[in-house]
């Protein structure tokens, strides 16, 4: 079995030759994004072993022209969704589209408290509400760029807004802790300190049961270029001390590759690899024809 599967992922002419086609994209799309080493690497590893595996099977197998191009399809279809998946979930966060707003979150009863906040010196400080919370601009805002506006426009929070009174600097020191050591904040490249940028909104309340909750939605400072991390979290208050209940964390980007999310990245990856997938077929076609020549029909022995 071992020696099948080291005869299988063994360099061959054909296996490396998809490799090289599968692996240019990936490379393309990785630097572009400013991928890590890491998973620049793991990824091109998973693409040699497929390479390989493919280019094995092909010269191998005895397969007709028809089994080849269904093989090959497959095949293509298979890797340009995989590699969407992935890299959406590297980039943004999420497989194929953005979690919506926290469960624990939209179980409001009470509000009691609603505060804009930003990083100061490293601790919150209570801020003024952004400008396009107004009436005549919440229309305006982008959905793309809808983060903490996904809590802040559910009818009963926008609805008192304007109404609900901030809560203190000093309350806020625990929720940053709590943040801090949730293991949620996403990590800089070098030359950026996105939690040093943290900023957004900060509620507390109580859910239907009376319980104390307090949900964070915050923005983090750039992580790369144009990328930028946004996390939810919602925290049980019991006394002096903050529980974390649910958390989440995704991605956005702001003049960078927005919208470039899986569906989008899918039919990318299809075009991209459209050359790998034709290469196996002329491949196919070709071991056909010699097969068809080297019989005394003339005809395929199979």
């Amino acid at each position: 079995m071992a020696r099948a599967v080291l005869r299988a992922l063994a360099p061959s002419v054909d296996g490396t030759f998809i490799f090289v086609l599968l692996a240019f994209p990936w490379v393309a799309v990785a630097v572009s994004a400013s991928f890590s080493t890491g998973y620049l690497l793991f990824v091109l590893a998973l693409e040699y072993v497929l390479a390989m595996s493919v280019g094995f099977v092909v010269k191998s197998s005895r397969l007709s022209l028809a089994q080849g191009v269904a093989y090959t399809a497959a095949t293509w279809f298979v890797v340009s969704l995989a590699m969407a998946l992935v890299v959406s979930k590297l980039y943004w966060g999420y497989w194929v589209s953005r979690p919506p707003l926290l469960p624990l979150a939209q179980e409001i009863g009470e509000l009691q408290t609603l505060t804009f906040v930003r990083t100061v010196n490293g601790q919150f400080e209570p801020t003024n509400p952004p400008e396009h919370l107004s009436a005549k601009q919440q229309d305006w805002v982008d959905d793309y760029m809808h983060l903490e506006e996904r809590f802040l426009f559910m009818p009963e929070v926008y609805a008192n807004i304007r109404r609900l009174p901030p809560t203190s600097a000093e309350r806020l020191n625990p929720y940053r802790r709590a943040l801090l050591e949730s293991r949620l904040l996403a990590k800089s490249a070098k030359g950026y300190d996105s939690a040093a940028g943290i900023r957004g909104v900060v509620a507390e309340y109580r859910d239907p049961q009376g319980r104390p909750r307090v949900f964070l939605g915050l923005r983090g400072g750039q992580v790369s270029n144009d990328h930028y991390p946004f996390y939810e979290m919602v925290l049980a208050r019991e006394g002096g001390s903050v529980k974390v209940l649910a958390k989440q964390r995704f991605f956005y980007d702001v003049a960078g590759i927005e919208g470039a999310e899986a569906p989008a990245l899918f039919y990318v990856f299809g075009v991209l690899l459209l050359p790998a997938a034709i290469c196996v077929v002329v491949i196919v076609a070709i071991q056909t024809v010699q097969r068809r020549g080297a019989s005394p029909t003339g005809k395929s022995r199979e």
